[in-house]
């Protein structure tokens, strides 16, 4: 593909998430002109007129702040949908936008929810895992860089690793190799009320180690030269991972 086929490409691929965004804007610039409130067209859960806030609630906010928050990612992860997987890219928003709206609808506490939220973090989901199994750095980084920007959580950890062989290990006191690593694990997470006194947390992260090279001289311990080896390297350690909490206790 060449380069102005390559940048009309990127260009077509904002077309839709921007009018998605220009009516997100054009709702609460109506809410502040008319001096009315959309909020109660927000899901609602576990009532039959709550289901229609599935589709209506990315569109209210509660204000501008609210609003400015999920107008960049609501512009760029729809955009990168519609870049990497054109032909299904109608299908999938719409499916994460029903997804993460009846998971709302059915265990959220008692009250309107509204805003981009839940289609945003089921978007990042969506892209960073697609990206790992297709094995597209692009999609992948762009999705780690949208959800911290946008709000995340993250595990960083160092220090130091040690791995023996097997067939050495009773005859050897020393690591078969050590050495300094540094562990970082970006996740984004969806908390979601169950009940008053139930919360349920859903995490999906991935795991990225540097640090650990990948050939290393073993050596007995009486000294003598085993040889070159060819050990785990950091890319052996990277991986999605995926975590549920549930919380207890009281909760309004």
């Amino acid at each position: 593909m060449n380069l102005q086929a390559e940048e009309r490409k990127l260009i077509k691929s904002f077309v839709f998430p921007a009018l998605i965004v220009g009516l997100m804007w054009l709702v609460k610039g109506a809410e502040t002109v008319f001096d009315f409130s959309a909020g109660q067209l927000g899901i609602r859960p576990l009532e039959a007129s709550g289901l229609a806030g599935i589709l209506l609630s990315p569109f209210i906010h509660g204000d501008w702040n609210h609003l400015f928050a999920n107008s960049i990612p609501m512009l760029v992860l729809p955009a990168a949908l519609f870049y990497f997987y054109r032909t299904l890219a109608f299908r999938i928003l719409l499916f994460t936008t029903l997804i993460c709206g009846f998971w709302v609808w059915a265990g959220a506490r008692e009250a309107s929810h509204i805003g981009a939220s839940g289609v945003i973090y089921g978007l990042a989901s969506f892209l960073m895992v697609s990206g790992f199994l297709r094995k597209e750095n692009r999609l992948m980084a762009l999705s780690l860089v949208v959800v911290f920007l946008y709000g995340s959580s993250s595990k960083i950890g160092w220090g130091e690793i040690s791995l023996i062989e097997d067939e050495y290990r009773e005859e050897r006191y020393q690591p078969y190799f050590t050495d300094q690593v540094f562990v970082l694990t970006p996740q984004i997470e969806v908390e979601a009320n169950l009940a008053r006194w139930l919360k349920v947390n859903v995490g999906v992260g991935y795991r990225i180690v540097t640090g650990i090279n990948r050939n290393y001289t073993a050596y007995n311990n009486d000294g003598s030269l085993i040889g070159k080896k060819q050990v785990y390297k950091s890319s052996d350690f990277n991986s999605p991972q995926a975590n549920v909490t549930f919380i207890f206790g009281w909760f309004w």
